[in-house]
């Protein structure tokens, strides 16, 4: 072949960002790592042991911890995160923030320029993280889930990848992760009006992750018990 009609291959771009945020991984993941140290589940063979691709990775809020989780267990990822603007107000923050991949959410003046910045992530085959209780929930049961993460699936046209997120009791025990099978949202909404097939899908995911806790209770938390002792 010809030198000419080689095709030519892309440059990569150097990010600033992308260099901030794989130092923080490198330098500060080992220690957090060590800290939480999450031991993850898989309900079945069709859980993928590692993700490829865009992605939303839904999982249950119940403490400060679980962004740091998350960002354990997908450690081979760069994780996308949507944060409220509260986390943005001082200037070191916003820098850290902006540098670790966050995309601003203003809940008091809701627009949608934050959804569309996450679809478009998304159909560049980026992982999001995302909680969709919308937020902290110190509970048991689950809280509804807000539509967002159901439209950025069905928009996208990438699966939703469910995962909860289990307490440990002492500090330093390790913390259980269930990761269950990827959700297609596009196949629950169907033709179907899309505010009714949203809700839909929204009450879908939410289900599988009540089956992900229920999962856990059954299946994993009764031979922790039993190994501790």
């Amino acid at each position: 072949m010809n030198s000419k009609n080689k095709p030519k291959r892309k440059k990569r771009k150097f990010s600033l960002r992308s260099f901030y945020s794989e130092m923080i991984k490198l330098f500060g993941g080992l220690g957090l790592y060590l800290y939480l140290r999450p031991k993850v589940y898989r309900v079945s063979e069709k859980t993928p042991k590692k993700i490829k691709g865009g992605v939303l990775i839904a999982a249950n809020h119940t403490s400060m911890l679980d962004p740091l989780i998350l960002f354990c267990v997908f450690w081979y990822r760069r994780l996308h995160f949507p944060a409220t603007k509260e986390l943005f107000r001082k200037r070191i923050n916003r820098f850290f923030f902006k540098n670790m991949n966050c995309i601003l959410i203003d809940k008091d003046a809701f627009n949608t320029a934050a959804l569309r910045t996450m679809c478009e992530l998304l159909k560049e085959n980026k992982a999001i993280a995302i909680f969709p209780e919308g937020a902290i929930n110190t509970n048991e049961a689950l809280m509804n889930y807000k539509m967002g993460t159901a439209f950025m699936a069905k928009k996208s046209g990438k699966p939703v990848l469910p995962v909860y997120i289990a307490q440990r009791k002492k500090w330093w025990q390790s913390i259980p992760v269930v990761i269950g099978e990827p959700v297609d949202v596009a196949a629950i909404c169907k033709d179907s009006p899309r505010s009714e097939a949203l809700m839909r899908a929204s009450e879908t995911l939410r289900n599988i992750e009540a089956g992900l806790a229920e999962y856990f209770e059954s299946n994993i938390k009764g031979k922790r018990e039993r190994n501790k002792k």
